[in-house]
């Protein structure tokens, strides 16, 4: 059996919190690493955020919108020991 998807929600903020979107990645990706380690695979992760109406104003969504979709593609944070020991 596979899991379609993990689906993390989150509310971001404005301004964005680059590490609220940060510690949702960690979350994550190790969410489908033990999902994968007991026989799970994961197919995607995603995230999900309240509607931009509910949080920014209209002249802040296609701020809002870039900002999110650069943080979400950049890369992460080197590992901490704390977070390596449990990798």
């Amino acid at each position: 059996m596979q899991i379609r998807s993990i689906t993390y929600f989150l509310h971001p903020r404005w301004p964005i919190n680059e590490l609220v979107f940060q510690k949702a990645g960690i979350f994550a990706q190790h969410a489908k690493r033990a999902y994968a380690s007991a026989g799970y695979p994961v197919q995607t992760i995603r995230l999900a955020t309240p509607p931009f109406p509910d949080f920014l104003d209209a002249i802040d969504y296609t701020n809002a919108a870039s900002q999110i979709e650069i943080t979400a593609h950049s890369p992460p944070p080197p590992p901490t020991q704390e977070l390596s020991r449990h990798s």
